[in-house]
């Protein structure tokens, strides 16, 4: 026996390789050989071991042989998202479910599932009534529809009924709940549980008419028609009544009144509507007219109408208006005024007669005027009979007069207490008030220490503030300072003494912590170094209350001397 470790180990291997094998079928066991090919073939035929090979992801298939595998036409996707798959089948036309006639029970479909319950089917029920079926197992009926028109048609089970979303076209007959397809003329009309064909109701009508005149019923009972008093002529005038053989109506819409008790004034009532463009002449309305002989028209007429940007009332001439009146035509009651216009400018009139004459004023009022609310006036007001508004005899106001921010113009020297004055009159009688202080050493306290002004006496320490209790309320007006040194300041750029006026809180003690400025009064900065300055504000508006505690209070920033003058400081004061 060989040691088969010593032989070399052999790695391409071909067909016509032997192998050293012992027949069990001889008695004696007889070693044989045996060539790799015929070994391959043998385990394929007698094993049934399959072959061949395939792509990632397709579900394979045997080919003719029967032992060899290769792609089908079925895809699985790799994992989509959420863990989903998709199945795809390539280069195929017809995916066929055959089910044998001899199997009976069930009904051969394509059955959608979620979750393990039923949601859709397609298929053919074989067992029953032989038809092809669609079946919505949620009960939500089905929709048809394509992209961009989803849905277009719709089944719902849940209220039958069919709900489409497009139009309808008939290739055949419309049937009805009796199963008839309907006779010609006939029309479809509910049973108010289905529709059913039915003939039309109309009548026979009979009778004779002009041409343009609009029918009556002269015998309605027996279906007859004839002329009526509207008449529309072939430009769309309507005309009521309008004489002539044809009538001739002059207007959209005219009501021809012939009224033997007063033909004196007889009018037409003309309702037209003329729009051209540019659409600047109005959009129609109602127009009023004297007529006598059914279109020659008097000069007065009237009419309302909706403008380009309003509704509008215009006349041909003086517009009258009657309140409470009789609605007489001929003599009307109750006249209260008239407006008219001379081509440039309107003028109205309250109350006097119709006959009056134009008014020379924009507005002329005839009788007493009574205003029970504020009356604003944009622009001159002339009192013909009084000079002065005052509360009797004149213009009498019951409310405030509000001026809208305008002026009183021309008012005398007041005499009485209740009389008006002008603010220069209020300016010469308020007599300012002068209070003079000074501020001794200047700027001796050092960056960011303080300097007080001394009203009546002299505070010793760094911080206590000379004061002064206020006895009324007053404005402080105007600030004067001058500089009282035998030198003049030396200020150096960012050096300053800021001077503010402000109050002490009643009852606290009167330094520096307790103070609070009310305004700025005047600052010695380098612009006035070398200078024995001085200078006046008389622009000031500071307000303080009667009982208020003030003080006037420098803050020294740097370096300025000299510190040893005194600084004059003047507060012009007026009452408040």
């Amino acid at each position: 026996m060989a040691i088969i470790y010593t032989y070399p180990r052999l790695i391409n291997l071909q067909d016509q390789d032997l192998l050293l094998i012992s027949d069990t079928s001889s008695k004696r066991k007889d070693t044989m050989r045996v060539e790799l090919g015929d070994l391959a073939n043998f385990l394929i035929t007698s094993k049934s071991i399959i072959t061949g090979g395939g792509t990632e992801n397709y579900v394979p298939i045997f080919d003719a042989t029967g032992s060899v595998i290769v792609d089908s036409q079925l895809q699985q996707s790799p994992q989509l998202s959420s863990g989903l798959y998709q199945m795809r089948f390539n280069n195929a036309d017809r995916f066929i479910i055959n089910k044998p006639s001899s199997i009976t029970s069930g009904d051969p479909e394509y059955l959608i599932q979620q979750d393990g319950n039923y949601k859709v089917s397609f298929g053919w029920d074989d067992d029953g009534g032989g038809f092809g079926f669609i079946y919505n197992w949620a009960g939500n009926g089905l929709r048809l529809g394509a992209q961009g028109q989803n849905p277009q048609f719709e089944l719902n089970t849940v209220v039958p009924k069919i709900i489409s979303h497009t139009d309808h076209e008939f290739e055949g007959a419309i049937l009805d709940v009796n199963g008839l397809p309907g006779t010609v003329g006939q029309r479809l009309s509910s049973t108010g549980t289905g529709v059913e064909w039915i003939n039309d109701g109309g009548g026979t009508v009979t009778g004779a008419g002009t041409t343009n005149s609009l029918p009556i019923w002269s015998d309605g009972p027996n279906g007859v028609l004839g002329d009526s008093i509207i008449y529309q002529d072939a430009d769309g005038h309507v005309g009521v009544g309008v004489p002539g053989s044809p009538p001739n109506p002059r207007h959209k819409f005219e009501v021809y009144d012939l009224r033997d008790e007063n033909n004196a004034f007889d009018y037409s009532v003309i309702v037209s509507s003329d729009i051209n463009s540019p659409f600047n002449q109005g959009t129609g309305g109602i127009k009023n007219q004297l007529s006598l002989d059914g279109g020659s028209t008097y000069p007065y007429a009237i009419s309302l109408v909706a403008g380009t940007t309003s509704s509008e009332l215009m006349a041909s001439t003086k517009l009258a208006f009657y309140a409470n009146s009789d609605l007489n035509t001929s003599s009307a009651t109750g006249f209260s005024g008239f407006v008219v216009h001379n081509g440039t400018n309107p003028f109205w009139q309250l109350g006097g007669g119709v006959g009056d004459a134009t008014p020379s004023t924009t507005l002329k009022v005839v009788g007493a005027g009574e205003f029970t609310d504020q009356l604003a006036v944009g622009s001159t007001v002339n009192f013909m009979s009084s000079t002065y508004l005052f509360e009797s005899g004149g213009a009498e106001f019951s409310a405030s007069l509000d001026m809208q921010s305008n002026k009183i113009y021309d008012l005398p020297d007041p005499i009485d207490p209740q009389d008006a004055a002008t603010k220069a009159y209020v300016d010469s009688k308020n007599t300012p008030i002068i209070i003079n202080g000074l501020v001794n050493n200047l700027a001796s306290q050092g960056s960011g220490g303080y300097d007080f002004m001394e009203f009546v006496s002299n505070v010793t320490g760094p911080t206590q503030i000379p004061v002064m209790k206020l006895t009324r309320a007053v404005r402080l007006v105007g600030v004067g300072f001058v500089w009282m040194g035998d030198t003049a300041l030396s200020i150096g750029a960012g050096e300053q003494v800021e001077f503010t006026i402000g109050t002490i809180p009643s009852g606290s003690n009167p330094i520096i912590g307790n103070y609070t400025s009310s305004g700025v009064l005047f600052t010695l900065d380098s612009s006035v170094s070398g200078t024995w300055a001085n200078g006046n504000n008389s622009g000031l508006t500071i307000d303080f209350n009667a009982g208020d505690i003030i003080a006037v209070v420098g803050q020294e920033t740097g370096t300025v001397t000299p510190n040893t003058g005194e600084l004059g400081i003047t507060l012009e004061f007026i009452t408040q």
